[in-house]
């Protein structure tokens, strides 16, 4: 039976070793995540833009890459962010190097030579299959918040309690700070409010690559938008529009929410 495909982070940075890797991964059938910009992603900053567009099931990483970050720190924050599988490519197998990827978790890391064994690549890949299915469910499913519902009454005894709150059941988070110091409301999409004593900065590391932020009260749901206003700035969740603030009308994010209208 032929494997389904894969969205893949390539990180390379030498043109002709990313073009190499990316036209094989293409031909067994894989998508090869694309920057918005640049013609291949070779920096930490690349990658970091282009997952803001496409959530990668596995990534295949360059450990000498261009910028202050190198391809071991990028797979500190892939692992912690999308949870997914990552295969290293190294032509310097330092004692250093493999220092620091054995203290991740050794059980989803491939160290690999340059020039890259295509063949093996594929084959490692396909060994990977479980581990980039567990992943997705991991990543799309939820978190456990201790949070205090809001506009219930005050006979029904509710207070703070930790409960799972599901990624797909929320539209957006804001600010909370009109009701209490440094907390942040979860806007459910059938209109329950449960706030949270955390920052905004701090919920947003928590939540999955699928939400976005628009201003600085306020993160949505990309999954969730509904609808458009008459500009790629303005939108509709469930008939609530919102509207992007002027500091984040980036290029990056005209792109994302570009891509989500098409």
């Amino acid at each position: 039976m032929k494997d389904s495909p894969l969205k893949i982070l390539l990180v390379e940075d030498s043109a002709m070793v990313y073009t190499h890797v990316e036209k094989f991964l293409r031909k067994h059938g894989h998508e090869v995540i694309k920057h918005p910009v640049h013609p291949y992603i070779k920096s930490y900053k690349d990658a970091v833009e282009a997952l803001e567009l496409t959530i990668p099931q596995l990534a295949i990483l360059d450990i000498e890459i261009k910028g202050d970050k190198d391809g071991i720190e990028l797979a500190e924050f892939i692992k912690e962010k999308f949870y997914c599988p990552i295969i290293f490519l190294s032509g310097k197998n330092t004692d250093q190097n493999l220092f620091r990827t054995s203290m991740m978790d050794t059980a989803t890391f491939v160290v690999k030579k340059k020039p890259v064994n295509l063949e093996q690549l594929i084959t490692d890949i396909r060994q990977f299959r479980l581990k980039t299915d567990n992943a997705g469910k991991k990543r799309t499913a939820g978190a456990f918040f201790r949070v205090r519902q809001l506009d219930v009454a005050v006979e029904d005894g509710t207070g703070f309690r930790t409960i799972r709150i599901e990624w797909k059941d929320i539209a957006s988070v804001t600010t909370g700070n009109l009701i209490a110091k440094n907390s942040s409301i979860f806007i459910f999409r059938d209109g329950r409010k449960f706030i949270v004593h955390q920052y905004l900065s701090e919920v947003q590391q928590s939540l999955p690559p699928f939400f976005l932020r628009i201003a600085d009260d306020m993160i949505v749901n990309k999954e969730a938008i509904n609808g458009w206003g008459k500009s790629i700035w303005s939108f509709y969740i469930d008939a609530v529009n919102h509207k992007v603030g002027d500091a984040y009308r980036t290029e990056n994010n005209k792109a994302i929410l570009t891509a989500i209208r098409q």
